[in-house]
């Protein structure tokens, strides 16, 4: 039992590290201010503290990508180690891209009248709290 535990925590680490490394790139696109709207230093206030809107919402948006990468982290194949690096590579290229359109669709849904973008750069919890739900 423990020669299969060790090699499946070892089949699954490279899987986990696509992971982190598609979370570092989805806050560094949000930090860039790509696909939520938002300025890049939106999560900085006026005065030069976090904005806890913006990152509460954010969080919620890395929470859903990396839960959707984690479902495919039993596809690793530790038998063809660079086929299976491949297909994690390309659905963590999708979950990315779902999880941005996601952030349109729940501005689309439940703010349809609000301008929840500029509410959250001024720092409404309420909406980050909602949007960080939705995800």
């Amino acid at each position: 039992m423990t020669v299969e535990l060790v090699t499946a925590a070892f089949r699954t680490l490279p899987a986990l590290a696509i992971t982190l490394l598609y979370a570092a790139l989805m806050w560094r696109l949000l930090s860039a201010g790509v696909g939520d709207g938002l300025p890049g230093d939106a999560g900085m206030a006026q005065d030069g503290s976090n904005n806890p809107a913006v990152l509460v919402q954010r969080a919620g948006l890395l929470t859903a990508q990396v839960l959707g990468l984690l479902a495919i982290v039993p596809a690793v194949n530790p038998l063809t180690p660079w086929q299976s690096m491949f297909i994690v590579l390309v659905e963590g290229a999708w979950v990315t891209i779902a999880v941005l359109l996601a952030r349109k669709f729940v501005d689309w849904l439940l703010f349809p009248k609000l301008p929840n973008i500029t509410m959250l750069a001024e720092g409404n919890l309420a909406v980050g709290i909602v949007e960080a739900a939705a995800y």
